[in-house]
């Protein structure tokens, strides 16, 4: 036995050198492999081992392979980002390391900021869409103020729209699943011309919902929408480039109800003796794998929204004082507009007749709780923007903003009667005006 130990540890030395030297090529592999990453989190295009932020960047290889179509497939990917749902889409909350609002006032700015090509969104109500064509979404986490304003003291979500140049290139894409989810897309773009480019692409979502309203004999907790968007590159002089991004959405949620799936033994709805569950919740086996609800009025909200992006780039004479620098200005304009209903009684039985009024007395009435309402906001912006060249020791970014918003909220509680409904209007702006900058200098 001993006399084989030699051998034995021959063996073993050999193996483990074959495993070094497989791993050593392997990182070498790797190393050859390694691709730039460029973000442009700064305001400008940079690599991203240049930016000194906590950064996660989906380019469009992850964003096609994980099957990224709409911002709830985004925290799979980046868990600093989180979601939180409400009743509807304009009660839902970004989430950047823990940190977000949640508010039903439209006065409250969120605390994680959407810029989608440059553009912020007044709404993030607005950000719970198809992400069509996006070519690169990048997950700031921290605070990040200083350039892209107080709305987002908790982090930002930087989306890009894919690129144009190259030859006229067609794409389509679909998706189906056997939970009745579908998704289909197409683009289209590329060099119209020499000074010319332009890209188009739409989209259509579909997704029944994952609960089922037994009253209506439809489901719940989905959602289906339309999208179209466009970019127009136009070089009309050597050092001028105009951008153009128009778009629309349409989007429907049927979101968010809530299946019981326990309760208390005895327990009555509202306290009323004629409303126990048997009644309330009549052919609904309440279990942790209940899927089915009785609402007899939708729950959820229905919104579009249209707006347009100008970029205009000037590109300074390399023989001036500013060669290589580029003079930018941004402007836009957006209206969101969103109808929102909910069944508040999470019931289709006629329970108005068993409720009372502060003062003791029956309400007199039939039927049920629920409300409706709407949200528009428009909103508008304007930049300017001077970016030094990404080269040379000092490289920085300089500009002025100015962003309004005009937002109106009106809301109905139903039916109007004392401790059970309401109405009321509300209208509120913000105007944001800011000096911005950020610069780096290299050492040598």
């Amino acid at each position: 036995m001993q006399a084989k130990q030699p051998e034995l540890r021959r063996i073993t030395a050999a193996v483990l050198l074959a495993l070094l030297a497989g791993a050593a090529a392997a990182q070498q592999a790797d190393t050859g492999k390694l691709e730039s990453v460029i973000v442009t989190a700064n305001k400008r295009a940079q690599n991203l081992q240049d930016v000194p932020a906590s950064i996660t960047v989906l380019n469009d290889a992850v964003l096609q392979r994980a099957n990224v179509r709409d911002l709830e497939d985004v925290p799979a990917l980046s868990p600093a980002l989180t979601l939180s749902y409400g009743t509807q889409p304009g009660n839902f909350s970004i989430n950047m390391r823990g940190i977000g609002t949640f508010s039903l006032g439209i006065g409250v700015e969120a605390d994680v900021a959407v810029i989608v090509d440059d553009v912020p969104l007044g709404m993030q109500a607005g950000a719970f869409k198809d992400l069509a064509d996006v070519g690169r979404i990048e997950v700031l986490k921290g605070p990040q103020s200083t350039l892209f304003g107080k709305s987002s003291i908790a982090g930002a979500i930087n989306i890009t729209t894919k690129p144009i140049g190259g030859a006229w290139k067609t794409n389509a894409t679909s998706y189906v699943t056997n939970d009745n989810e579908w998704r289909a897309g197409v683009s289209t773009g590329g060099s119209v011309s020499d000074t010319l480019r332009l890209r188009v692409a739409a989209s259509k979502t579909n997704f029944d919902g994952t609960l089922n309203n037994l009253t209506t004999g439809k489901k719940l907790n989905g959602s289906k929408g339309d999208n179209i968007s466009g970019k127009l590159e136009w070089q009309p002089l050597d050092q001028l480039t105009l951008t153009l991004t128009p778009h629309y959405n349409r989007t429907e949620k049927f979101c968010c109800s809530t299946a019981f799936t326990s309760m208390s033994p005895g327990a009555l709805y509202r306290n009323a003796p004629q409303l126990p569950p048997s009644v309330v919740l009549a052919g609904i086996k309440i279990g942790p794998d209940n899927r089915d609800v009785r609402n007899d009025y939708p729950t959820g909200g229905k919104f579009h929204d249209a707006g347009t992006g100008v970029k205009l780039d000037w590109a300074f004479d390399e023989a001036g004082p500013l060669a290589g620098h580029t003079l930018s200005s941004i402007s836009s304009y957006s209206k969101y507009h969103m109808d929102d209903y909910q069944d508040n009684d999470n019931t289709d039985v006629d329970i108005l007749p068993f409720l009372f009024l502060p003062n003791g007395q029956p309400t007199g009435m039939h039927g049920g709780l629920y409300q409706y309402g709407f949200f528009d906001v428009k909103s508008t912006t304007q930049e300017f923007r001077l970016t030094s060249p990404d080269k040379g020791a000092l490289r920085y970014v300089a500009g002025l903003w100015y962003g309004k918003n005009a937002l109106t909220r009106e809301l109905t509680k139903a039916p109007l009667i004392q401790a059970y409904g309401t109405a009321y209007g509300a209208d509120a702006w913000n105007i944001s005006k800011a000096i911005y900058g950020q610069g780096s200098w290299d050492f040598r």
